[in-house]
C-alpha cells in the first residue's frame, strides 16, 4: 500500500512537471526555419508540396527572358535528443524533388531531387524564468542530382551550326549529352544564437541569427559560400484553456545562403529573400502537436515573383 502511495505520488509530480520547452507557465511552439534554444526529446515529420512563379528569367539557350513555372515536394524528418538539461543534439534530413511544369519550364529549369543532412548542438548558456538564451554549432551538407534538357539543346544547336560552317555532315560529338545531368554538393558548417522570450501567458516569441559557411559544387564549378541568415517566430494560445495554438515566422536568407541551405527546394531561384509563415496547431493529451502551416515569399522582391509553400507537420514529445 505505501509503495503503491509512493508511485502515485511520484506519477502526479512528474505530470505537473513543465515541459522543457516552457517558460514561467507558457508552452512554447517549436518552429519551422527558425532556430530555437530548447534542449527537446521529440521526433518530427514535416510534409509538403509547393509552387513556385518566375515571369522573365533570364535563360542561357537563346537569352530571351522566359516564364518559368515549377512545383516541389519534400519530405523532411527531425530528431532532438537531451545530453542533459542544458545541451542536446539535433539530427535532420530531407528528401526533395522540383520539376517545371510546362514546356518551357521544363526544358530551361529542367528537374532536380535530392536530400538534405543536418547536425546540431544545443549549448544553454542563459536562463532565467522568463528568457532562454542557447548558442547552437552544427554541420550540414545536401547530395543531389539537377536534370537540364537546355544544356543538350544548347549543345545540339552548336554541333549544327559547326557542321553547317565546315559544309560537313559528321555525327555529333559523344559528349553532347555529357550536360544533361549536373550533380550538386554542399557541405558545411556554422554556429547560431536563439532566445525564447516570455511575452505573456498566452504568447511567446523567439529569434535567431546563423552565420553558415562551406563549400558548394554545381554544374562543376565549386566555391566557398559564405551566409547568414535571422528569423523570429510568434506562438499564441488561440483559446485560453484550449489546445489550438498558431503560429506566425519569419525569416530573411542573404543571397548567398541558397548555396549552402537548401531548406525549401524551390527558393533558391528568387530573388527576394523574405519569407513568412503562419501556421494552426492542435495539441494532443499525449504531449503531440498536430499542424499545418503555409509559406510565402513577401513582396520586398519582384513583386510579380509567386511563391507558396503548404506543410503537414506532426511533432511527438518522447
Amino acid at each position: 500500500m505505501l509503495l503503491s502511495t509512493l508511485v502515485l505520488v511520484a506519477a502526479a509530480g512528474a505530470a505537473t512537471d513543465p515541459p522543457p520547452r516552457s517558460l514561467s507557465g507558457h508552452r512554447f511552439l517549436v518552429p519551422a526555419r527558425v532556430v530555437h534554444p530548447f534542449v527537446l526529446s521529440s521526433v518530427t515529420f514535416r510534409q509538403g508540396g509547393g509552387v513556385v512563379a518566375i515571369p522573365d528569367a533570364q535563360t542561357d539557350l537563346d537569352g530571351k527572358p522566359t516564364d518559368l513555372r515549377m512545383v516541389g515536394a519534400v519530405e523532411r524528418v527531425n530528431l532532438n535528443l537531451p545530453l542533459g538539461d542544458k545541451a542536446g543534439l539535433r539530427a535532420s534530413a530531407s528528401a526533395q524533388v522540383t520539376t517545371g511544369i510546362d514546356a518551357d519550364s521544363a526544358l530551361y529549369a529542367g528537374a532536380r531531387a535530392g536530400m538534405d543532412w543536418e547536425l546540431e548542438g544545443v549549448l544553454v548558456v542563459h536562463r532565467t524564468p522568463d528568457v532562454l538564451v542557447s548558442v547552437n554549432p552544427g554541420l550540414f551538407g545536401s547530395e543531389g542530382t539537377q536534370f537540364e534538357p537546355a544544356s543538350v539543346v544548347e549543345a545540339s544547336v552548336a554541333y549544327a551550326a559547326a557542321a553547317q560552317a565546315d559544309g560537313e555532315d559528321t555525327k555529333p560529338p559523344r559528349g553532347l549529352t555529357s550536360g544533361l545531368l549536373q550533380p550538386t554538393h554542399t557541405v558545411g558548417g556554422g554556429v547560431a544564437g536563439a532566445v525564447a522570450w516570455h511575452m505573456t501567458p498566452r504568447v511567446g516569441t523567439i529569434a535567431s541569427l546563423r552565420f553558415r559557411g562551406g563549400y558548394a559544387e554545381a554544374q562543376g564549378i565549386g566555391s566557398l559560400p559564405l551566409s547568414y541568415s535571422l528569423g523570429t517566430a510568434f506562438d499564441w494560445r488561440i483559446i485560453e484553456d484550449r489546445p489550438l495554438v498558431g503560429q506566425l515566422e519569419y525569416r530573411f536568407r542573404n543571397v548567398h545562403d541558397a548555396a549552402v541551405d537548401s531548406e525549401a527546394p524551390l527558393e533558391d531561384r528568387l530573388e527576394s529573400r523574405h519569407f513568412g509563415g503562419l501556421g494552426l496547431f492542435w495539441r494532443t493529451p499525449h504531449e503531440a502537436e498536430l499542424g499545418l502551416t503555409g509559406w510565402s515569399m513577401l513582396r520586398f522582391g519582384r513583386a510579380d515573383e509567386r511563391l507558396m509553400v503548404i506543410e503537414g507537420v506532426v511533432r511527438v514529445f518522447l
